[in-house]
C-alpha cells in the first residue's frame, strides 16, 4: 500500500489510506507519520554523532 504511493503527495496517500482502511485510518496515519519522524530524528542524531566525531579528530590533531 505504501510502496505504490511512494512519490505522491501526503494528501493523496491519506486519500488512498481512507479508501483502503477507513475504519482504522487514524491509527495507520499516526503510525506512518511516527515512522517518518523516527527516521528524520535518527538521521539528525547520526549527523550530530558524525560532526562530533570529526570535531574531536580535528582537536586531537591540533593538540
Amino acid at each position: 500500500m505504501f510502496y505504490e504511493a511512494r512519490g505522491r503527495s501526503k494528501q493523496k496517500i491519506k486519500t488512498q489510506l481512507l479508501r483502503s482502511c477507513s475504519h482504522r485510518l487514524p491509527t495507520v496515519i499516526r503510525l506512518w507519520d511516527f515512522d517518518i519522524i523516527n527516521k528524520i530524528f535518527y538521521l539528525l542524531v547520526l549527523k550530530l554523532k558524525v560532526l562530533f566525531y570529526i570535531n574531536t579528530q580535528i582537536f586531537s590533531i591540533l593538540e
